[in-house]
């Protein structure tokens, strides 16, 4: 299970170093299968340092992983580093992660955790079940995420809201429950939209990552982790935040081009959802409403009214957080259609010409039978003339259709005239 490990220390010389947090994945761990282990450590002192952060990995007392990640760290800064270890046997590893000054002199911080290895689980075969079918390759579940769009670096400044777009997709071959992003390495609020969603197979979706800067905040870079999780996978990827001090006028300017830009990535995801026949006629309106906010935002900012534009800026970014959740709930709308074999399209190519010669059949009797009718009631038309032959006829009803017929052949008479 996916965890964090928060040690807190008491800063006694100038330069000290802390383990922010130690995690692994995935989660659920099989012989053979490579455990990625992050560990994120930070400068707690107020002076540059030089670090080496030591990983060593053990079961039943027996080391089987012993490296080092070197690094420097200003006042405040963190940063992440990433192992790559592949158990060989079931049981229980332990990870010992220890931060030491450059020399390993000094030790700073540790931190531990136990990760459970298991084997992989294959099925007896059932009995036979008379004579052997033909052989049929089978596809194998795999499940399977990656984050495929998200920004390397990130600029903010203080009192900044930024809204961060990232896409993740689900590149397996089946549905992926309970998908949501987990963001790390930042002391700042932050806020998912859509928090927890459903993904089909081969689909992306955009989630909306909020983080609020404070006023008061140290002006240094941040190494945050952005982790797409859902069923037992997961994708992560590090992104660089630096904290600068900016004037108003220029971080609302700011803030008012990225949601621009925000507006139109997304108003573009909508259109290729359209085109693939989704009804996103709701998220244009979303969006027509974001883009009338920000008109408003941006006429206040040139009247240098930075209150008001702010109260609008805010108005569109949940605008554009009510669009992404409006996109997840589309998506899950998918029609499954059965897979067609080669045999099921030809028979489905014969189907349609077969409709198809029928209806021209139709078509073409249909005219022969008006030609046939209107030459019958031509005869009928000269026969009622004569006396003699009205005897025939007695019929009220059919007289009242005679009547009807040469009022009708009258009318295409004059009109060709």
């Amino acid at each position: 299970m996916l965890g964090w490990t928060d040690l807190n220390t008491t800063i006694i010389d100038r330069e000290n170093g802390e383990i922010k947090f130690l995690i692994y994945s995935p989660s659920a761990i099989t012989v053979n299968n490579q455990v990625s282990i992050i560990i994120n450590s930070t400068n707690k002192g107020n002076i540059l340092g030089d670090f080496t952060l030591r990983l060593i990995i053990s079961k039943d007392e027996v080391t089987l992983f012993n490296s080092t990640c070197n690094f420097s760290l200003d006042v405040s800064e963190e940063k992440s580093c990433v192992f790559y270890y592949t158990p060989s046997q079931v049981g229980i590893y332990q990870l010992n992660a220890k931060l030491w000054n450059l020399t390993e002199t000094h030790l700073w911080d540790s931190s531990s955790k136990n990760i459970t290895v298991v084997s992989i689980i294959i099925p007896p075969p059932g009995p036979p079940k008379g004579p052997t079918a033909p052989y049929e390759p089978s596809l194998s579940t795999v499940r399977s995420i990656e984050i495929i769009e998200y920004p390397s670096e990130i600029n903010a400044s203080t009192k900044e809201i930024k809204l961060i777009p990232v896409r993740v997709k689900n590149t397996g071959n089946v549905l992926l429950d309970n998908v949501t992003l987990i963001v790390g390495g930042i002391p700042f609020s932050t806020k998912i939209s859509p928090d927890n969603i459903e993904l089909s197979s081969n689909f992306t979706q955009t989630f909306l990552l909020r983080i609020e800067i404070p006023e008061v905040t140290n002006f240094t870079e941040y190494s945050m982790f952005v982790k797409a999780v859902g069923d037992s996978v997961s994708d992560t990827k590090f992104i660089k935040l630096r904290i600068t001090l900016v004037t108003e006028k220029e971080r609302i300017k700011s803030e008012i081009d990225d949601l621009r830009n925000l507006i139109e990535r997304i108003w573009e995801e909508a259109l290729d959802l359209g085109l693939k026949g989704y009804n996103v006629t709701e998220v244009f309106d979303i969006l027509n409403q974001a883009k009338e906010n920000l008109r408003i935002a941006e006429d206040y900012f040139e009247k240098e009214d930075y209150d008001n534009s702010e109260k609008y800026l805010e108005i569109v970014r949940k605008n554009l957080e009510e669009s992404v959740i409006k996109i997840s709930q589309l998506i899950l709308k998918v029609v499954i259609m059965p897979a067609f074999t080669f045999e099921h399209t030809m028979i489905f190519v014969l189907l349609v010409g077969i409709i198809g010669g029928l209806i021209v059949f139709i078509i073409v009797q249909r005219k022969k039978l008006e030609k046939i009718q209107e030459t019958v009631w031509l005869a009928l038309k000269e026969k009622w003339k004569k006396p003699e032959t009205s005897r025939l006829y007695p019929s009220l009803e059919l007289h009242q259709k005679i009547r009807r017929f040469w009022k009708k052949q009258e009318k295409k008479e004059e009109s060709t005239k």
